[in-house]
C-alpha cells in the first residue's frame, strides 16, 4: 500500500511540474501526433477555456457529485474532471486521487481532445500511446482509462470525465456505463456554461458599476473644479465637496496639507473624518513622522494597499490611526512641491484603478489653484516691488494723449517735478518746468504728431514746489494707429541730478588719476620691489620692465624684448613649477583670478620667493589678447611666515605637553545676548585625559553638549570672566564625572576665554575625610549618648562619601543575628529592618566572624554575594563595606557601608571608614566606662555621707556633755562643708568643679538667700582646691555670720573673683568683702578658723585679712596652675 500511494502521488504531484507544450509521441504516428499537437495548441480552445475563470479554482459541490457519480456508476476507484491547458492538466474534481493537477507528458487524458467521441483503453500497457507512460510502466501501475470529452457548444474539447482503474477491461465498459459517462460528461458542460455565463455577467455588472462610478467621479470633479476656480482657500473649498463622496470613493480619511517655510515639517490645512486631537496634533508635523512625508521627500505619489502589514517604522503613525489602504499625492506650484493631498481606508485594498486616477486628479486641480493663488501673489509682489523699485529710484512714468496734449502720469512722476499729485496732468505742465537754457530738448506738439521726439533727452528742470534745480532723463517710445499715425506717446522720467553730479565729479578725477598713475609707475619702478610683466597672447612672448628682470634674475633687455615661457621661467624651482603652469592653463581656460606664489633658485642668491597676480584681457569678441600683472618679491613675509608656524609649533607643542588641562572657549549667547552655553574651541591632550574623553571629539561641540545636565556655574562663571575681563580661580565638581577640578579662568577678548586646570579629586576628598574625623571629633566631645556618637558618626561617613546608607548594629551571641540601631541613609534611601540573619546576605559572614574587613565593588560578581544578590538588592545594596567590631576575640558589632551602584572602593575611603568605626568604639566603650564610673561614684558618695554622718553623731555623742554647744555646732558645720564638697566633685567624677558652684554650694548653707552677691568668670577647679575653697569659704561665712555683715538683717557681702596676671603667669584672685554689719573689731586671738583662712585657696598661703571699720575684706591669691591641679 505504501508504494501504491506513493505512485499516486507521483502521478498527481504536490506541485506544478513544468512540460514541454510540444506533445509529439514517438509512439504515434505523425499524422496523429501532429493532430494532438494542434489541439492541446488551438488558441480558439484555450480562450474558451480561459472565459471559464475555472482553472486553479475551490472544489465545487456540483462537480464533486458528478465525480463521485461517474465512479460509482463505472465501478472505477477513481474518477477524474480533468482540464487541460497549455501545459497542464488541472482536475477540478477528483475522487480516489490525491492531487489536483499533473504535467503533460504524464497525462492520458490529452488524448481525449482528438476524439469524436469516447476513449477508452482497455489495456494501457497494449495501447502504442501509453505502453511506455511512467505511471503505467512503474506505480501506482494503471491499467484502465476511459474519458468523455468535454467539449464547449462552440465545439472546443477543453478537457475530459475519466474514469482509471488498475485493472485492464478487455470489454471496456458496458452500454450503460458508456451512456453514464456520456451524460455525466454533459452535465459537467452544463456547470461549466453555467459559470461562463456567470462570470460575463459578473463583468458586465462590473463594466456598467465601474461606468457609474466614474459618471459619479467626473460629476464630483465637475463641481470640484467649478469650486475651485475662483478659490482663495481651496482646502475649505474642497472639504465638503469630498466629505459628501467618502463612502463612493472608498476613503475614510482626508488631509491636506501646505510644505511649512524651510521644508522640514507639513502644516494641515484641511482635513475629513477625523477629531479635533488629530486634528491638533497634524496641525504642524515633522516630515519623518507622516507618510505624507515621503511624499514630499520623493516627489512622487505613494500608494499602499497593506500598511498593516508593513513593518515600516515610517507606517506606525498610519498603523496606529487604523489605515490599511493609503494614497499620497504631491501638489506643486511654479515648478515646486507646496503641499500634499493623501487619503487613506481601514480596508485593505479600498482604492481600485480608478479611485487612484480620482485623487491624482483632484490634486492636479489643487496644484492649478495653488499656481494661480501663488502667480497672482507673485505678480502683486512683482507690482509692489516695481512700484517701489520705480519711487526708490525716483522714476516716474506717463502716457500721453497726442491729439489732446494730457497724459496719465504715477504719483512718483508729479512728486520729480514738485507737482501736486494727480492721475492727469497736460504736457505742458511738465514740458513749462524745463529751464530755458535746455528747452530746445523737450518734446513739442509737432515733434509729437510726427513722432520725431527723440528716444532719449536729459535736461534741467526747476521744481514747481521748491524751486530746486534737478536733472531728469526722459524715455520716450509711440503707440501707433492702423494708419501708423502716432496716437500715443509714453515713456518714463528719472531723477539723474547725483548721476551728473558723478560723472562731473568723475571728469574732474580722471586727470587727477592719470597724473597719480604716472607717479605711481615711477614709483614702483623706483621701489624695485614690484616687477611688471604682460604677456603677449598673438607671440607668445613674455615682456617685463627692469624690476621684473631683477627679481627674476634676467637679463634686461631680453626680458624688455620678450621670453618664451620657458626662458622667464629658468630659475623657478622645479617643484613649483608644476603649479605655476597649471595655475596658467586656468586662468587661460576657466577665466580664474590669477594669485600664486613660488621660489625663485638664482644662482649666486638666497632662496627667493616671488608673489604673481594677473588678469587676462579679451578683445571685443571675447577673445584673450593679453595676460598682464605683477610680480612681488615677498621674501621677508615668506620669512616672517615661516618663523610665525615655528613659534605656534613650539607653543603648540608646550600646549599638548602640558600636564594640567588647557581650554579655549567661546561663549554663546540666545536671542537676547545673554550666555547660555559656550563651544570649545581648542583643548589639549590633558584635557583629554583628566575628563577620559578623545579632545578630537569636543572641539566645535558646546560643553552642554559634551557633559548633558553639567551644573549651570560651569557657564555662568566663565561667562562672566568674559564679560567682566577679570580673571577667577574655581574649585568645583562635574557631577556627571563625579570628579573635582581647580584651576583658573581667564578673558581671551573676542568672547574667548582660556582656562587652565587639574584634577583635584583625591585632594577635595582627602579634605572632606579630614573634616570628617575633625567634626565627628567635636561631635564625641559634646555627645554625652553613645547612640548619637554612633548616628553622629554614621551621618559623617555618609555624606563625605556620598553613600546611601551608613549603620551601626550589635551582633548577638551567636554570631549570627544582627541587631541594626540608628544610622544614616541619604534622602529617599529605605530604611533597613532591626533584624537580620547574616548569612542570608552572603558567604562574606565568614570573614566578618574573624574580624576582616570586607569590601565588595558589585555583589553581583563578587563570588561571596552572587548567589545572595538578589537579596541585597531587595534592600538595595549593590556595593558594600562592612567592618567588624571586635572584643575579647568575639564579633560584638559591624558598622556597614551601603550603595545602590556598583562601586569602586579606594583604599583611602576604607581607611576612612575604618577611622570612624575605631573612634566610634572608642567613644561607646568610653560612655559605658563613664556609666560604670558615676555608677561607682554615687555609691562611694553615698557611703561617704554615711562616714560622714557616723562621724557627725560620734562628734554629738562626745561632747554631749559640754555646755557651750558653740563649737560642736562649728564641728558640725564643717563637717557639712567637707561632705557638701565631696558630693560637688563626686558628681564631676572627681573632675575640676566649677568655681561659681563651689561657692554657690557653701553660700546656700550660710546664709539667706540674696545676703551674699557671686560673681566672676568661669574657673574649673581641680579637686584639691575645690575642697579647700569649700572649707575656707565656710569660715568666712561662720565668721560673718556671728561677728560680721551676716550677723544683722541689713548687712551684705560680695564674693567676686577674677583672672589676673601674677608673678609666674596667670593667679586667680578672690575677694570677700562684708558691707552693712556691726562696727568691726579685730580679733585678739587666733583660733583654727582663722588658721584655716590663712591656709589659702590650694594650702599655699597667700591671703589678706582687713579689718576696715565698714566691714572685714579678704583677698584670696592662687596661682591657675595649681587652682586647677587634677
Amino acid at each position: 500500500m505504501a508504494n501504491k500511494s506513493a505512485g499516486w502521488e507521483q502521478f498527481g504531484g504536490r506541485g506544478r511540474i513544468a512540460s514541454r507544450p510540444d506533445v509529439t509521441d514517438p509512439s504515434m504516428s505523425p499524422e496523429s501526433s501532429a493532430l494532438l499537437n494542434r489541439a492541446l495548441q488551438d488558441r480558439e480552445r484555450l480562450a474558451v477555456l480561459d472565459a471559464y475563470d475555472i482553472m486553479d479554482t475551490v472544489p465545487e459541490e456540483g462537480f464533486e457529485d458528478l465525480a463521485q457519480l461517474t465512479a460509482l456508476a463505472c465501478a472505477t476507484p477513481v474518477a477524474l474532471v480533468s482540464l487541460v491547458a497549455r501545459d497542464r492538466q488541472w482536475f477540478k474534481a477528483r475522487v480516489g486521487f490525491p492531487s489536483c493537477e499533473t504535467d503533460l507528458d504524464r497525462s492520458v487524458c490529452k488524448f481525449a481532445l482528438a476524439e469524436p467521441d469516447l476513449l477508452v483503453i482497455p489495456d494501457l500497457t497494449a495501447d502504442s500511446r501509453t505502453a511506455a507512460n511512467p505511471l503505467v510502466t512503474g506505480e501506482p501501475r494503471i491499467r484502465f482509462y476511459a474519458g468523455a470529452p468535454l467539449r464547449s457548444p462552440e465545439g472546443h474539447t477543453v478537457g475530459s470525465l475519466c474514469v482509471i482503474d488498475t485493472k485492464p477491461r478487455p470489454n471496456g465498459l458496458t452500454a450503460t456505463q458508456a451512456g453514464h459517462l456520456r451524460r455525466c460528461a454533459r452535465q459537467a458542460m452544463s456547470l461549466l456554461e453555467l459559470r461562463r455565463a456567470t462570470v460575463e455577467k459578473a463583468v458586465a455588472v462590473g463594466s456598467r458599476d465601474a461606468a457609474l462610478r466614474r459618471e459619479g467621479h467626473l460629476a464630483i470633479l465637475a463641481e470640484a473644479s467649478a469650486a475651485l476656480l475662483t478659490a482663495s482657500d481651496p482646502s475649505r473649498v474642497i472639504e465638503p465637496i469630498l466629505e459628501t463622496s467618502t463612502h463612493s470613493l472608498g476613503f475614510e480619511q482626508c488631509f491636506i496639507y501646505d510644505l511649512a517655510p524651510g521644508g522640514r515639517s507639513v502644516r494641515l490645512t484641511g482635513s475629513i473624518g477625523v477629531d479635533e486631537a488629530m486634528r491638533a496634533a497634524l496641525a504642524d508635523i515633522d516630515l519623518d513622522k507622516p507618510l505624507c512625508g515621503i511624499v514630499v521627500q520623493t516627489g512622487q505619489p505613494l500608494v499602499l494597499a497593506h500598511v498593516q502589514d508593513g513593518p515600516e517604522p515610517r507606517y506606525a503613525m498610519a498603523r496606529e490611526s487604523g489605515v490599511d489602504a493609503y494614497a499620497g499625492y504631491p501638489i506643486r506650484s511654479r515648478g515646486r512641491l507646496s503641499g500634499v493631498i493623501s487619503f487613506g481606508s481601514s480596508t485593505q485594498g479600498a482604492f481600485d484603478e480608478d479611485t487612484l486616477t480620482f485623487f491624482a486628479t483632484i490634486a492636479r486641480y489643487l496644484s492649478a489653484v495653488r499656481e494661480r493663488l501663488d502667480g497672482e501673489a507673485a505678480l502683486r509682489a512683482s507690482e509692489m516691488r516695481s512700484r517701489l523699485a520705480q519711487e526708490a529710484a525716483r522714476i516716474g512714468t506717463y502716457e500721453a494723449d497726442i491729439a489732446s496734449g494730457l497724459m496719465t502720469v504715477s504719483p512718483e512722476f508729479c512728486r520729480l517735478f514738485g507737482l501736486p499729485v494727480s492721475p492727469l496732468l497736460s504736457v505742458d505742465a511738465a514740458t513749462d518746468r524745463i529751464v530755458p537754457e535746455d528747452a530746445h530738448l523737450a518734446s513739442t506738439q509737432a515733434s509729437r504728431e510726427a513722432g520725431t521726439t527723440p528716444p532719449q533727452a536729459t535736461y534741467r528742470i526747476r521744481r514747481a514746489d521748491d524751486g530746486a534745480v534737478r536733472w531728469v532723463t526722459r524715455t520716450a517710445s509711440f503707440v501707433h494707429d492702423s494708419e501708423g499715425r502716432p496716437v500715443r506717446m509714453l515713456g518714463t522720467v528719472q531723477d539723474v541730478t547725483e548721476i551728473q553730479e558723478t560723472l562731473r565729479l568723475l571728469g574732474e578725477n580722471q586727470e587727477r588719476l592719470r597724473a597719480a598713475d604716472q607717479r605711481l609707475q615711477v614709483a614702483l619702478v623706483a621701489s624695485g620691489v614690484v616687477g611688471l610683466w604682460d604677456w603677449m597672447v598673438d607671440t607668445d612672448l613674455l615682456h617685463g620692465d627692469a624690476n621684473f628682470a631683477r627679481l627674476y634674475g634676467l637679463d634686461a633687455g631680453r626680458t624688455e624684448a620678450g621670453l618664451t615661457m620657458e626662458q622667464y621661467q629658468e630659475f623657478v624651482v622645479p617643484e613649483d613649477l608644476e603649479p605655476l603652469r597649471a595655475r596658467i592653463r586656468d586662468t587661460f581656460e576657466h577665466g580664474a583670478d590669477f594669485h600664486v606664489e613660488y621660489r625663485l633658485a638664482i644662482p649666486g642668491h638666497d632662496l627667493r620667493w616671488v608673489e604673481c597676480k594677473g588678469q587676462l584681457i579679451h578683445d571685443p569678441d571675447g577673445q584673450p589678447v593679453r595676460f598682464s600683472g605683477t610680480a612681488v618679491d615677498i621674501t621677508e613675509r615668506k620669512t616672517a611666515e615661516a618663523r610665525l608656524a615655528a613659534s605656534e609649533a613650539h607653543w603648540r607643542g608646550l600646549f599638548e605637553r602640558l600636564s594640567e588641562g588647557f581650554i579655549v572657549g567661546e561663549v554663546i549667547r540666545d536671542e537676547a545676548g545673554a550666555v547660555r552655553d559656550w563651544r570649545y574651541v581648542e583643548v589639549n591632550r590633558a584635557w583629554g585625559e583628566l575628563v577620559s574623553i578623545d579632545p578630537a571629539r569636543a572641539v566645535g561641540r558646546t560643553i552642554r553638549e559634551m557633559f548633558p545636565g553639567i551644573e549651570d556655574a560651569w557657564v555662568h562663571e566663565f561667562a562672566d570672566v568674559v564679560e567682566t575681563g577679570r580673571p577667577v580661580s574655581f574649585i568645583r565638581q562635574v557631577g556627571a564625572l563625579a570628579r573635582w577640578y581647580e584651576g583658573r579662568a581667564f578673558p581671551l577678548g573676542s568672547e574667548r576665554f582660556g582656562v587652565i586646570f587639574l584634577e583635584v579629586t583625591e585632594r577635595v576628598q582627602a579634605d572632606a575625610r579630614r573634616e570628617g574625623l575633625l567634626e565627628f571629633g567635636d561631635r564625641m566631645r559634646t555627645d554625652a549618648d553613645a547612640a548619637e556618637v554612633v548616628k553622629a558618626g554614621a551621618a559623617t561617613i555618609g555624606r563625605v562619601l556620598g553613600v546611601g546608607r551608613v549603620g551601626y548594629g550589635t551582633v548577638g551571641p551567636d554570631g549570627e543575628t544582627l541587631v541594626v540601631g540608628d544610622g544614616w541613609s541619604a534622602q529617599g534611601f529605605p530604611a533597613l529592618a532591626e533584624r537580620h540573619r547574616l548569612d542570608d546576605y552572603g558567604l562574606y559572614a565568614e570573614d566578618l566572624r574573624q574580624g576582616r574587613t570586607v569590601v565588595i565593588p558589585d555583589v553581583r560578581e563578587d563570588p561571596r554575594t552572587k548567589a545572595t544578590a538578589a537579596a541585597l538588592d531587595a534592600v538595595s545594596v549593590r556595593a558594600l563595606i562592612n567592618l567588624p567590631i571586635v572584643e575579647k576575640g568575639r564579633m560584638v558589632a559591624i558598622l556597614f557601608v551601603n550603595d545602590d551602584r556598583p562601586r569602586e572602593w579606594a583604599g583611602p575611603e576604607v581607611a576612612f571608614v575604618r577611622q570612624i568605626a575605631e573612634l566610634i568604639r572608642q567613644a561607646v566603650e568610653r560612655r559605658h566606662a563613664e556609666a560604670r564610673q558615676d555608677l561607682l561614684n554615687h555609691e562611694l558618695s553615698h557611703r561617704l555621707k554615711n562616714t560622714l554622718a557616723m562621724v557627725t553623731s560620734i562628734a554629738n555623742q562626745t561632747l554631749r556633755s559640754l555646755s557651750d554647744r558653740g563649737p560642736v555646732e562649728t564641728l558640725q558645720r564643717r563637717i557639712q562643708a567637707l561632705a557638701s564638697a565631696h558630693d560637688l566633685l563626686l558628681r564631676r567624677n572627681w573632675s575640676p568643679a566649677p568655681l561659681h558652684a563651689v561657692c554657690e554650694g557653701v553660700v546656700n548653707n550660710a546664709a539667706d538667700a540674696g545676703r551674699i552677691t557671686l560673681d566672676g568668670p568661669d574657673v574649673a577647679l581641680g579637686p584639691a582646691a575645690a575642697m579647700s575653697a569649700s572649707l575656707l569659704l565656710h569660715e568666712l561665712a561662720t565668721n560673718a555670720a556671728k561677728y560680721g555683715a551676716l550677723s544683722n538683717d541689713a548687712g551684705h557681702v560680695d564674693l567676686r573673683w577674677s583672672v589676673e596676671d601674677g608673678a609666674d603667669g596667670p593667679d586667680l584672685v578672690m575677694r570677700w568683702q562684708e558691707r552693712g554689719g556691726p562696727p568691726v573689731v579685730a580679733p585678739t586671738s587666733r583660733g583654727f578658723g582663722s588658721r584655716l583662712i590663712r591656709t589659702g585657696l590650694v594650702g599655699t598661703g597667700g591671703v589678706d585679712t582687713a579689718y576696715n571699720p565698714d566691714g572685714v575684706v579678704t583677698v584670696m591669691r592662687a596661682p591657675m596652675v595649681e587652682v586647677q591641679r587634677t
